[in-house]
């Protein structure tokens, strides 16, 4: 990503990377933990450098029931605190989308509020709705939960004319597309924690590809029930406390979360003539996987270099000079420890001595990990700490993890705001 300054953007650098190849944030819509709904208030949240976790809503699950705190008790939940959504996750205008009463109770809550989440993203970017009706307009959303139909499936007498329409996944873009009546092409996009990072490169290489000509993209994760929280408390993944404590020594899992994120893109060119408000500018991106590890959970330091090296060709950057990255960050001490060497081998290790350190955040830290829409909060914190120029400081960052070597890759965690550089 980089910030355009529509008044001075003049430079006497020539830029390698061609203009049509540049894709221009010009909206942001998102809710998160402890009520936090929309950028300014995404944006003062991190600059206080708030932790949005909270006990689970009572209103979800009887906590009593599976809350067991101190081992992995088959089962039970070892850890009762996450990042939750105030909003009633129920609770939805179905008037204002011209929704029977029927087919919206139908409908999984993730479809409901990424409704609402889409609506806000295009009123930021100061577009009438109705404009784009009938538009090129297409729509890329990670997801990964499906936990309404679980919930609501049984017994079969439940299951009514809208509950397929209403729990697939594939609604989750599909149904956005239809409300808005979106021509472009629509995504469901599941690829685990990635998801919404991967909606917005396919998104991306769509408005280079000239696919289509605007673009939503985003994610959300809602949760419903304890099964995928006793899942990983299993697997021993949370944090007993759950907090995520990203690059400290103290890290010990990440929290569960639920979040909802949307951007709209247009190709840099046409938001500069529609004289668009820019937070920010995507000059590439790269997809790749880690193949083969010890555990298919066990991230590869190969492999992530590898990612690093093609998304910094491909946005034709050179990686010595990037400022700040914005990393996966979970606070799991195997997790960081890869991701962090990896990033500082990759981008950071080989800058002279004179050159500023690589800043490394997480808003993890913050909100804690909302899986499906995990990665388009981070996109979204990038972009504003871009258009702020400030850069926030990393939650619960005491001491970095020793099997981090921080001071030999000449990268930092920022425990406080800074300011961005002036070069």
């Amino acid at each position: 990503m980089s910030r355009k300054n529509m008044k001075h953007s003049s430079s006497s650098c020539v830029d390698p990377l061609d203009d049509n190849d540049k894709v221009a944030i010009v909206g942001i819509g998102c809710r998160y933990g402890d009520g936090v709904a929309g950028p300014r208030e995404m944006w003062r949240m991190l600059k206080e450098m708030r932790d949005c976790t909270t006990s689970h809503p009572a209103e979800r699950f009887d906590k009593s029931s599976f809350f067991f705190p101190g081992n992995k008790k088959k089962s039970k939940l070892y850890t009762e605190r996450g990042g939750y959504l105030k909003q009633d996750p129920f609770m939805f205008d179905r008037q204002f989308f011209r929704m029977s009463p029927s087919e919206a109770e139908h409908m999984d809550p993730q479809i409901r509020i990424l409704l609402e989440v889409v609506w806000e993203s295009i009123e930021d970017a100061g577009i009438p709705a109705s404009t784009l009706r009938g538009s090129n307009t297409g729509v890329y959303m990670g997801v990964t939960a499906n936990e309404y139909l679980a919930l609501t499936g049984l017994p079969f007498s439940n299951i009514g004319q809208y509950t397929n329409s209403g729990t697939n996944s594939c609604m989750i873009s599909n149904r956005i597309s239809y409300e808005f009546d979106f021509r472009g092409p629509s995504f469901s996009i599941d690829t685990a924690c990635s998801s919404s990072l991967y909606a917005v490169q396919v998104a991306c290489d769509a408005l280079r590809g000239g696919v289509c000509d605007t673009a939503i993209a985003g994610g959300v994760n809602i949760i419903l029930t304890p099964s995928v929280t006793i899942g990983f408390c299993q697997a021993g993944m949370l944090s007993p406390d759950g907090q995520c404590k990203s690059f400290d020594e103290s890290a010990d899992g990440y929290s569960r979360s639920e979040g909802v994120g949307s951007v709209l893109l247009k190709p840099l060119k046409r938001a500069i003539a529609d004289n668009d408000r820019i937070y920010a500018v995507i000059r590439g991106g790269a997809l790749t996987n880690d193949g083969r590890t010890p555990g298919i959970a066990n991230p590869s330091f190969d492999a992530q270099i590898d990612l690093v090296h093609k998304a910094c060709s491909a946005a034709k950057v050179d990686p010595r000079e990037v400022v700040y990255i914005e990393a996966h960050g979970t606070g799991t001490r195997v997790g960081d420890k890869t991701e962090a060497n990896a990033i500082g081998e990759a981008m950071s290790k080989q800058r002279s001595d004179d050159t500023p350190p690589l800043y490394i955040g997480s808003v993890k830290s913050n909100v804690g990990h909302a899986e499906g829409a995990a990665g388009i909060a981070g996109v979204i914190k990038t972009a504003l700490l871009l258009y702020h120029r400030e850069i926030p400081g990393v939650v619960h960052f005491q001491r970095g993890n020793p099997s981090i070597n921080f001071e030999d890759l000449k990268m930092t965690v920022p425990s406080t705001s800074i300011p961005w550089p002036a070069d």
